[in-house]
């Protein structure tokens, strides 16, 4: 039987954790540690989601190509 190596560099970010990333909010602080040094990666509804969050407060040109960073 093989053993299948876990991947422990990968991390899945919610959409919450994006925003408090994004907007710098204290809460943000808890999950740096967790992201440090990891491969990050956000699903397409989490994409969908900040996209939908940016138009709705009608963001400018330079805060949207922020996100897009």
């Amino acid at each position: 039987m093989k053993k299948l190596k876990i991947q422990t560099d990968n991390r899945l970010i919610d959409t919450c954790v994006v925003s408090y990333l994004f907007k710098k909010h204290s809460l943000a602080q808890d999950s740096r540690p967790l992201l440090k040094g990891k491969l990050l990666y956000l699903s397409f509804m989490t994409i969908a989601e900040l996209y939908r969050w940016a138009i709705g407060r009608a963001w400018g040109e330079n805060k949207i190509n922020q996100l897009q960073k």
